[in-house]
């Protein structure tokens, strides 16, 4: 699978899973489903090419989306990030400088522009780092 198109998607609702796996997929991204932060965790072991994770603030696993991003981070992932959720106090600095917040509601057009500015914001990092240390904590660049 190309690097540049795959997309770790980590969404508890299964309905919002399909609906936005079926957007991404129809926008040319290879999509990786999971219903929690330990699946998640388990499809970026086993895909660490993973390109973009999209994930919800709230899922299950026993982690929040954030934590799971994090936690992605000590094992290596330059994955760009973008993170949703219908709570505002969510996009706080937490994210980090390189993630994405995308607030709930939001449509096909939202997405894939939170997708493409974290991707930018990523690449931005990942040229700094090119210099240096890597962009992220533990992360190999």
């Amino acid at each position: 699978m190309a690097k540049d198109n795959l997309v770790l998607l980590v969404e508890d609702d299964s309905d919002t899973r399909e609906v936005m796996a079926l957007l991404l997929d129809a926008a040319g991204y290879q999509v990786l489903s999971a219903r929690d932060a330990k699946s998640g965790i388990q499809l970026m072991d086993e895909q660490p090419q993973i390109d973009v994770i999209v994930t919800d603030v709230n899922i299950g696993g026993g982690q929040d989306g954030i934590s799971m991003t994090e936690e992605l981070r000590r094992r290596g992932s330059n994955a760009a990030v973008v993170v949703i959720s219908g709570d505002p106090e969510a996009s706080s600095d937490r994210l980090g400088p390189t993630a994405t917040f995308l607030p709930k509601p939001y449509d096909r057009k939202a997405l894939l522009a939170a997708i493409a500015d974290a991707r930018a914001k990523n690449a931005r990092a990942c040229a700094v780092a090119d210099g240096g240390l890597p962009p992220y904590p533990g992360a190999s660049h």
